[in-house]
């Protein structure tokens, strides 16, 4: 697969997480929530169909982004 190919779909994907986020605040969703959603739509079993099979990589970026959060 084109690295084109794969930054545009993290893009999108950021993208979306940024807009969820921004409505989750507005609707009253935890943004939890709506991530978890959004990573479900586009891994291996939802319509996106992205494979991933790096857990330990999962749990630093999740680990990260929990620290950045606050």
């Amino acid at each position: 697969m084109p690295i084109e190919h794969i930054m545009l779909g993290a893009a999108t994907l950021l993208l979306a997480s940024v807009l969820a986020s921004k409505a989750s605040g507005r609707f009253g969703v935890p943004a939890f929530l709506v991530f978890l959603a959004i990573g479900m739509l586009a891994g291996s079993d939802g319509p996106g169909g992205i494979e991933f099979d790096y857990s330990r990589v999962a749990q630093s970026l999740g680990i990260v982004a929990l620290a950045l959060n606050r």
